[in-house]
């Protein structure tokens, strides 16, 4: 049988925690990650109890607030979603009462979603690199859903109509109203690709 050999650079990263050594290889080429993070059963009890009293909170809040204008729903007992009249000011005052570091709260629309962050779409982005090696992603957004996605790609490429309401970073373009949204995405992508596609062949 054959065998075929190959070097690659990989770089070692060992993390101490409680007197034991936790080893991590990152694979240069494709970003790969393989090793085993330390679990802290303290520090994930501590922050289930946060987020479940988040999302109880947010329940709780909601179905008392004379704007609601939908029924209350608590998807597979994930995230918190319902429809509101004013529904900016809804969600201000769930921020205001609600420990952001561990859930997000936002509208669409009408629509209220208070989410957790492990849940939302920059998370997603995170274990899509993680997962797939990727060097660089590009992600698409027209709604506050997506702003988590945007800020966690490498470019992100905003709706004019989120853009208007939001404050983005320097790794976010906003799309011209002049334009079709579906127009400046497809440009910018084949745009990108080229210039990898040249760089890669220099």
């Amino acid at each position: 049988s054959r065998a075929s050999y190959g070097l690659l650079p990989v770089w070692k990263y060992i993390y101490r925690y409680k007197e034991q050594d936790y080893p991590f290889y990152v694979n240069g080429q494709t970003g790969k990650i393989v090793g085993t993070a330390p679990f802290s059963r303290a520090k994930f009890l501590a922050y289930t109890g946060t987020l479940w009293g988040c999302l109880t909170v947010a329940l709780a809040l909601l179905e008392k607030d004379p704007r609601r204008s939908f029924e209350l729903r608590f998807i597979r007992d994930l995230f918190v979603f319902t429809k509101c009249k004013e529904p900016e000011a809804v969600v201000c005052e769930l921020r205001q009462k609600l420990d952001r570091k561990v859930v997000e709260v936002f509208q669409n629309g009408v629509k209220v979603y208070v989410v957790p962050k492990a849940l939302s779409k920059g998370s997603a982005v995170q274990r899509f690199r993680e997962y797939s090696g990727a060097a660089y992603t590009i992600a698409a957004g027209d709604s506050e859903f997506d702003c988590s996605m945007l800020e966690e790609a490498d470019l992100g490429i905003a709706a004019p109509s989120l853009a208007r309401t939001q404050l983005f970073s320097g790794n976010v373009i906003c799309a011209s109203e002049e334009r079709l949204f579906a127009e400046t995405v497809l440009d910018t992508v084949l745009a990108r690709c080229t210039l990898f596609c040249g760089n890669l062949c220099q």
